[in-house]
Formats: structure tokens, sequence, C-alpha cells
């Protein structure tokens, strides 16, 4: 517990510090207009912009899932994301990395801020093994099971670790006021035995995001509204439900970025994930 309590105090001495220092305090120079550096997702959800070339990032999501983040290119970003180990019950010693390219097919044209291509693979959870009785047919398979399945993933049962991940997403709007919009496809290994999982379709995901920004504080720095939604096809009857909206405040200056944001559920039977905070930081 001591550990976690300081390893929070040092991200807010880091993220106070850097707000302060990354702002000019000349106000005789001319200064460019501060745009927001993680333009290219909101929450958790892909926007259709990338971040600035020569760009890299490092991100820490509840203090426990690192996100690093490389544009070498303009059309290009690269993205790799782990999960820190911590104690938590079955998830100990679960393995959960992931890395992804994302591409500019379409640049900023007018109201249109860009269309982007994502594809990413993953290796999440930890071998377990399942049994069931189908017809009086005892049949038992070893199968994967983690923290990527608690969140997107309960419907369905995973026989390999690897997850890879395609969506496109697009962005609209003006400077100030952006809507985002954003489809997804899980794919991965899964039993295709007579009563296991044969009336469920692969996971896949369609998410709506809208970003207004409010302005700057006395602090030089710029503060965005954003709410985002999150929906799925992993229902019985096959049909699109919503499953929660992230609403929140993004606080951001030219070199660091705080999200803070809340689920709220839309009805699902699933308890949407707990609350959002995320620590930013570019270089």
């Amino acid at each position: 517990m001591k550990k976690v309590v300081w390893y929070i105090a040092i991200l807010h001495q880091i993220l106070f510090t850097a707000l302060c220092f990354t702002q000019p305090t000349d106000s005789s120079s001319i200064v460019a207009p501060v745009t927001d550096p993680l333009k290219s997702r909101l929450f958790l959800m892909p926007t259709g912009q990338l971040m600035d070339e020569g760009k890299f990032s490092i991100t820490d999501i509840d203090f426990y899932l690192l996100h690093f983040g490389y544009s070498p290119f303009s059309f290009l970003q690269v993205n790799f994301t782990g999960l820190i180990s911590l104690t938590f019950g079955k998830e100990d010693n679960d393995v959960n990395l992931s890395f992804g390219t994302k591409y500019q097919i379409l640049k900023p044209i007018g109201l249109l801020k860009g269309i982007a291509l994502g594809v990413d693979i993953g290796y999440f959870g930890k071998q377990r093994q399942y049994s069931f009785d189908f017809e009086e047919d005892y049949r038992s398979y070893k199968y994967y099971d983690g923290l990527f399945d608690d969140v997107v993933n309960k419907s369905m049962i995973r026989t390999s670790p690897f997850v890879t991940s395609t969506n496109i997403a697009a962005s609209f709007g003006t400077n100030d006021l952006q809507t985002h919009v954003n489809i997804g496809q899980l794919y991965f290994e899964h039993p295709t035995e007579q009563g296991v999982d044969d009336f469920l379709p692969f996971p896949s995901y369609l998410q709506f995001g809208i970003a207004y920004d409010l302005g700057e504080t006395s602090r030089k720095v710029h503060i965005k509204f954003i709410i985002e939604t999150y929906i799925t096809n992993l229902h019985y009857n096959k049909t699109y439900e919503g499953d929660f909206i992230f609403t929140g405040c993004r606080f951001y200056g030219k070199k660091a970025v705080v999200d803070i944001a809340f689920p709220i559920s839309l009805g699902y039977e699933r308890q949407p994930p707990f609350a959002y905070i995320g620590f930013n930081f570019f270089i």
C-alpha cells in the first residue's frame, strides 16, 4: 500500500511540474496556439487522427496500465501497451501485452479531420481448465481468461492467448468541437463444438464520441469536455446494445495531458469499468 501511495505522489508531482513549465511565461513573446497532443484518441476510443510526427508519448491509466506511443511519420503511429504486475486475485501472473499500428489513410480536408486504420495484436490472460456436460457427453479443454475477458469478452471462451483487432475511425468538426466514430472487430480462437459459442458472433464494437474545447485556464492549461460510448454485439440475441458511456474532462498543455472520466451504465447486466484516470506525457 505504501508503494502505491508513493507511486501516485510521484505521478502527481511530475504532472504538476510538466503542466506548469511547458507553457512560456513571457507574455511579450509570440506564442503558437496550444493544441491537444493526445488528438489520436479520446479516453479509450481512437480517433481519425494521429499524434504529431516525431512525438513520443508515455501514458499511465488507473495506475496499472502503461501505454507507449510513437509517430515516426505523419502517416504512421505505433503503440505498445502492458499491464503493471500487481496482485489482484486470479489476475495475478496474467500476461497482458499488445502491439499496434495506426495508419492515416485520409488527412484533414475541411470539416473532415481525418480517417485512420488501426491493426493490433495482443497476448492476454492465463491458461485455465474448463469442463462441461453436453447431452451427457463430458468434455474438457484448456482456455484463456483474464482482465481482457472481464472487460470485453465475458460471453465467449478463448482457446488461444492471442487476440487480433482491426478498426477504422473518422473525425469531423472544427478545432473546438469534434465528433468521432469508430468501428472495430476482434478475432481469436474459440471452441467450435456444438453447444459452445456456436451462436455467438466474434466481438465487434461501435463507438461514438464528442470533444468540446472549453478554453484555457489562468495557467494556460486547456480544458476539453469529452463523452464517448461503447456499443458491442456480444449479446445472445445478436443485437447491438449500449454497454456504457464514459464522460469526463481532459486537461492539457503542450507536453502533458490528464484525463478524468466516469462510466455510466446503459442497462447491460455487466457492471461498467471503474473510473478512468490517465496521465499522459509527451516528448
